[in-house]
């Protein structure tokens, strides 16, 4: 039983859409435009989702909050209290009469236009403004299932988004010595070693292991001695 509701959960949760970006665009008006275009190249649009991203919380303005402006908003209150009053007066006692149903809404007309006055003058701020709120997103992206990508960008034409390119992996090795706020090289993987020549071992292959300074020295030593000899035989004769 709980795994059934669970379904219907999940179901009438909202998910975002599964598939592959085909267009982007700055307004939705373009968007829009987008899918009429792939309706009109009877595309089947219900696989077409629009969706927004990159959101922007936007505030409009709509005036200042006045002592007037606090009267008319309790008299639209107390228009709205006194109908809805007289409406049920109405039907539990049918012979009311009219007096009492005017009185009545005259009644709360001014305990709203009151209510909203005092209120405003009690409130600390009385240079308040009224404004709406809004989320408008920046960016709206058509995205279709991965099989219908190929035919929504055939369709769409200069609208399409072009294939990305694949990227080639590389890692990162840090520099000996280097201080720790410096970023890292970025080394492209090494090539593929190659092949062993016929009739060679591994160990022929195999590069020779970088030389000590003590043994660099001494290699150093013996060359100049031996160019040092034929200059000792020419001076010796």
């Amino acid at each position: 039983m709980s795994s059934a509701a669970n379904r219907r959960a999940g179901r009438r949760a909202p998910r975002i859409p599964e598939g592959e970006r085909v267009a982007a665009f700055t307004d939705y008006e373009a968007a829009r435009k987008a899918v009429m275009t792939l309706a009109e190249a009877d595309f089947p649009i219900k696989r077409v989702s629009i969706i927004g991203s990159d959101l922007t919380s936007v505030e409009r303005i709509t005036g200042m909050v006045t002592a007037g402006r606090a009267a008319g908003s309790g008299l639209m209150t107390g228009l709205m209290l006194g109908m809805f009053a007289g409406l049920v007066s109405l039907i539990v006692n049918p012979g009311i009469e009219l007096m009492s149903l005017l009185a009545m809404g005259l009644i709360a007309v001014g305990v709203g236009v009151l209510w909203s006055v005092v209120s405003y003058l009690a409130s600390p701020s009385k240079r308040n403004y009224t404004s709406v709120m809004q989320t408008i997103p920046n960016r709206f992206e058509l995205v279709v299932p991965a099989g219908d990508v190929a035919e929504a960008r055939r369709h769409l034409g200069a609208l399409a988004l072009r294939p990305e390119a694949p990227v080639t992996p590389t890692r990162t090795m840090p520099v000996a010595g280097a201080e720790s706020a410096q970023p890292a090289q970025i080394v492209p993987d090494a090539a593929p070693a190659a092949p062993i020549p016929h009739g060679a071992t591994a160990t022929d292959a195999t590069p020779a292991r970088p030389r000590t300074y003590g043994e660099a020295q001494d290699e150093l030593k013996r060359q100049e001695a031996l160019r040092a000899a034929p200059r000792d035989r020419d001076a010796a004769n």
